[in-house]
């Protein structure tokens, strides 16, 4: 009897497990686009400030309900993670306060009815589940702000783990050291890092204390530019159009928060004594693109630009596919058209396509064209066609 009861826990134990690496993070349909579309865009440096976008900026629902109808054969304990805090009720009978992000239920055999009723205002309202006999998926329903009228939860492959919620999503990142740094001419350092990058710049060594101006270019001449505005606070002609104020004080490593893209790097002193010893970078990229596209011909001159347009792909198909990257970082149907059907060809790659339709769709009501332009609405839906007949979803 105990060796009985000793096999079937372990054996439960081990359905439970395998369950777990099949559940995924669920939420309402177009929401962790639209919440990952509004940091991403909300980046946008220019002329020392961050401009907002010129369309509707939407926002994720922040209360959603879960529901799923089980049939158990059997006992089963069921493991639900949230992001957020609501109430619960099972089979109509009793309700429940979702205390902490991750709770322990216990399933008798026979017909369930699961409700999760959650809010977060502040972050995607998710919800993964696992059991023995089901997990969370797109089975699941879902509904927003007590309409009562539930759509397939939404959910992918690349959101499963326990760890990563989908509010937490980021993109893959990696160390990376400049081909040069050298003194600037105004108390300074520009860093050279061979060729057009995107990520997080790392400050190091770090002395005394004061406001520096940061200025990021795809030139050197660019990065060297004043940046600067007149005394009517008009942009100076040849000035560099992606730059910040920063104030430091001594440290051995500073990383920003953000993510700036550039290939130079100028850090000039303004005011008090501050000086900057070295910078770095830690680099961001998508690492589920992989090269499956090939070209090669005889002119080499076709093969380079080939390898600058890939390359220039890459950089820009990131959370969604972007326009330029050092300045715009906002969504444009146009431009993501065309990015969409060179990532079929080049990549094979789904997802950042559909991050992006999502992102683009916004919400109900649509009072506005997409972008604000009548032809980039038409764009999308032509891009939603296109991904259809290339991906078969």
């Amino acid at each position: 009897m105990k060796l009985n009861i000793c096999i079937g826990t372990i054996l439960a134990a081990c359905a439970l497990q395998a369950a777990a690496k099949d559940a995924h993070w669920l939420w309402y349909p177009g929401d962790f686009e639209i919440y990952v579309a509004q940091e991403v865009q909300e980046t946008r440096l220019e002329w020392g400030g961050v401009t907002p976008v010129m369309w509707p900026q939407y926002h994720h629902y922040p209360v959603v309900r879960f529901c799923k109808t089980v049939e158990l054969a059997q006992d089963e304990t069921m493991t639900v993670e949230i992001d957020g805090k609501g109430m619960y009720v099972i089979s109509g009978v009793g309700q429940g306060g979702i205390i902490g992000e991750k709770m322990t239920f216990r399933l008798a055999k026979g017909r369930h009815d699961l409700s999760f009723k959650l809010v977060n205002s502040k972050r995607l309202p998710s919800l993964r589940a696992t059991a023995q006999s089901f997990v969370s998926d797109s089975s699941w329903t879902v509904e927003h702000s007590n309409s009562g009228t539930f759509v397939p939860a939404a959910c992918n492959g690349y959101l499963c783990d326990s760890s990563r919620k989908p509010s937490d999503f980021k993109l893959a990142t990696e160390p990376a050291k400049p081909v040069s740094v050298k003194s600037n001419g105004k108390g300074g350092i520009i860093a050279d890092f061979g060729k057009e990058t995107y990520g997080f710049p790392v400050f190091e060594q770090i002395t005394g204390r004061g406001r520096v101006r940061v200025i990021y270019g795809e030139s050197e001449k660019e990065a060297l530019a004043d940046g600067l505005f007149d005394d009517k606070l008009v942009i100076k002609p040849n000035a560099a159009d992606v730059w910040e104020y920063l104030d430091f004080e001594a440290t051995d490593r500073l990383q920003l928060p953000v993510t700036r893209a550039f290939r130079y790097v100028n850090v000039v002193p303004v005011e008090g004594d501050v000086k900057v010893g070295n910078l770095s970078m830690v680099r961001e990229y998508n690492a589920d693109l992989k090269v499956r596209g090939a070209f090669e011909c005889d002119d080499e001159k076709l093969n380079e630009i080939w390898r600058v347009c890939e390359y220039t792909l890459q950089l820009t198909a990131r959370e969604f596919l972007l326009d330029g990257i050092k300045r715009d970082r906002w969504v444009w149907s146009g431009d993501a058209k065309q990015s969409a059907l060179l990532s079929y060809y080049v990549y094979g790659e789904r997802e950042v396509v559909r991050r992006t339709l999502w992102a683009l769709r916004g919400k109900d009501p649509v009072w506005r064209h997409i972008n604000t332009i009548s032809d980039y609405t038409f764009y999308w839906f032509g891009m939603v066609w296109e991904y259809y007949l290339y991906t078969g979803d």
